[in-house]
């Protein structure tokens, strides 16, 4: 910016990787020449975030960005492609030092906490205070359907040994780890199937498609959920010495054994994609967020150990100022 003196102009093509590839040779010719004209850099590929002093000024890359992404997925997807350093967003500092972060990024933020995964790895926090034999736990799932949303219980972090409730792509699965030992998988649970509609499922506008891709009219695995659907799933947990009893969303309701070897105090949350092994464009993501909403624990007489929920009053204003930014979006959009 310093050499110019100026924001230079910037253009960004679309359709994005059609330049220099697989365009044809006149239309090619008239807009390398109508771009170059008018603007002192261009953005050609979908790559990446990162370009480097090597990069051609005039097929520079773009990170296309989704819109359901967090501040930190968009700062983890920067930091994949530059392998540089990024401060990630925490949020809420006094909320956040309860927490530990363990891999990926966390953001806490009014009554939320947002947990992105590193690349292609889990995205991990721990709950720093240890927690009594019995207590309670109380939160909400709103992350993409399509990932691993897990609730850790009697973590240890010196063994790495715990119980995993992860709800993934729609299911339910109980997971085990002893000191020592490998992730077992204890029991599986299905969730009511989504609905969902096809047609909201649209095409990334900066991305070249084949004619079979647009012919199709969508790059959706029917039998799959797309990435970008999300669902709420409230999980109710009371944690005894020898079980735990789950229930979600008030119809699921389960009764899990714990192994006397799992002698952690911690909880924690996890956030990991999911891998499916296929073409389709919408698995192509390997960095996850997860947000977890509500999350109340409380002792067995009812002693709250830990909320990031609302208070009465903190709720009225919250939904007061919803209220107020919908009415302005509505005179916005109509007027």
């Amino acid at each position: 910016m310093k050499s110019w003196g100026e924001v230079p102009k910037a253009y960004a093509i679309m359709h994005a990787n059609s330049l220099y590839n697989n365009m044809d040779p006149l239309v090619e010719s008239v807009n390398n020449k109508e771009i170059k004209d008018k603007f002192r850099m261009h953005f050609n590929l979908e790559l990446g975030a990162y370009n480097d002093k090597e990069a051609d000024i005039y097929n520079l890359s773009r990170l296309q960005v989704s819109p359901y992404w967090s501040t930190n997925h968009v700062m983890m997807k920067i930091r994949q492609a530059s392998r540089q350093n990024i401060q990630f967003k925490i949020g809420d500092q006094e909320v956040a030092q309860h927490w530990k972060v363990i891999n990926g990024a966390a953001e806490h933020e009014n009554n939320e906490i947002t947990l992105t995964s590193a690349p292609s790895s889990e995205g991990r926090i721990l709950l720093k205070e240890e927690l009594p034999d019995q207590y309670n736990v109380n939160f909400a799932f709103k992350g993409n359907v399509v990932g691993q949303q897990a609730f850790y219980v009697n973590y240890d972090e010196k063994t790495n040994s715990y119980l995993r409730i992860v709800l993934v792509d729609n299911e339910i699965v109980i997971s085990e780890k002893l000191p020592g030992g490998g992730i077992v998988e204890k029991e599986r649970f299905p969730l009511n199937e989504i609905k969902w509609n096809e047609e909201e499922y649209a095409f990334n506008k900066a991305t070249v498609y084949t004619y079979h891709d647009t012919q199709k009219g969508s790059r959706i695995d029917e039998e799959e959920y797309p990435r970008n659907l999300t669902e709420k799933r409230v999980f109710n947990i009371a944690i005894n010495k020898d079980k735990i009893e789950i229930d979600v969303d008030n119809v699921l309701s389960e009764t899990v054994q714990i192994n006397p070897k799992l002698q952690g105090a911690q909880i924690g949350f996890g956030a990991l994609y999911s891998n499916k092994n296929t073409s389709h464009e919408q698995y192509a993501d390997d960095i996850y967020d997860t947000l977890i909403e509500d999350i109340l624990i409380t002792d067995k007489n009812n002693q709250t150990i830990f909320t990031n929920q609302y208070t009465n009053f903190e709720k009225v204003k919250y939904k007061s100022t919803e209220l107020f930014n919908h009415v302005v979006d509505f005179f916005i959009e109509t007027f």
